[in-house]
């Protein structure tokens, strides 16, 4: 999983807060150019780290998702070289907080 740094890290700390967010809003909030984030905005979602959402299938509004709140998490952890191992590391992570989630219920 490639990341664009600082942008996407910029977008996902930006949509930490719950909010749903489009990409004139972000371009807005981040200095840059709309267009650029829907862009930013689509690969993220092809990645799993945002979420389009409704009602409108056209609405252009997305939410960061739990992948996303997570990869903001490990964020430190991620380089350009090793983009690869970072993206399994991220679902191995999701994989386990399932796990433990899990458990908690059954108890």
């Amino acid at each position: 999983m490639k990341l664009v740094v600082p942008t996407d890290i910029e977008i996902l700390e930006a949509m930490s807060d719950g909010k749903r967010q489009t990409a004139p809003n972000l371009a807005e909030i981040l200095g840059r150019k709309s267009r650029y984030m829907n862009n930013r905005l689509a690969e993220l979602a092809g990645n799993g780290l945002v979420s389009k959402v409704g009602p409108s299938d056209s609405s252009g509004m997305y939410e960061i998702t739990e992948k996303g709140r997570k990869a903001l998490e490990m964020r430190h952890e991620y380089s350009h070289n090793q983009a690869e191992k970072f993206g399994r590391k991220l679902v191995q992570e999701l994989d386990s907080s399932d796990l433990e989630s899990d458990k908690g219920d059954e108890e």
